[in-house]
């Protein structure tokens, strides 16, 4: 299964874990490759990889891609390949969806009561998945 109840739960817990996508392949031409993680590392060594991994840096995906999420003056910006939804997810039970087809792009206004953490799920036209790790946004006084 997909596991983002159990992930919202540890979320708002306070438990800072990252997402991963895998495939279960039994059969590789049936159902391999079915998730994985695109990882940003410095470089293309092991261990960059290990250390982009350790940080969080890095989305999992089931098809679709992230371009870029930003965070910028209370408002979150998604640029990603086509899709049909892009969710924003964030403690308090809070979720925010653009619906449409082919989007590329997507806002969401967080206003002024910030959340504690909140993630991106992006789903294309063929229903495959790919989320963001949670990013937390630390309040300090």
């Amino acid at each position: 299964g997909g596991g983002t109840a159990t992930i919202d739960l540890l979320h708002h817990e306070g438990h800072r874990v990252h997402i991963l996508a895998t495939d279960d392949s039994h059969h590789i031409a049936k159902d391999g490759c079915g998730g994985w993680v695109m990882v940003r590392a410095a470089s293309l060594t092991p261990a960059s990889i290990i250390t982009a991994l350790k940080a969080g840096d890095f989305y999992a995906s089931c098809g679709p891609q992230f371009a870029a999420v930003t965070l910028q003056d209370g408002s979150v910006d998604v640029t990603c390949s086509a899709v049909q939804r892009v969710i924003l997810a964030a403690d308090n039970h809070r979720a925010d969806c653009v619906h449409g087809d082919g989007l590329t792009s997507a806002s969401f206004d967080l206003g002024d009561d910030l959340p504690a953490f909140l993630r991106i799920i992006i789903i294309d036209a063929q229903g495959r998945p790919a989320w963001t790790n949670a990013v937390w946004l630390d309040h300090t006084s």
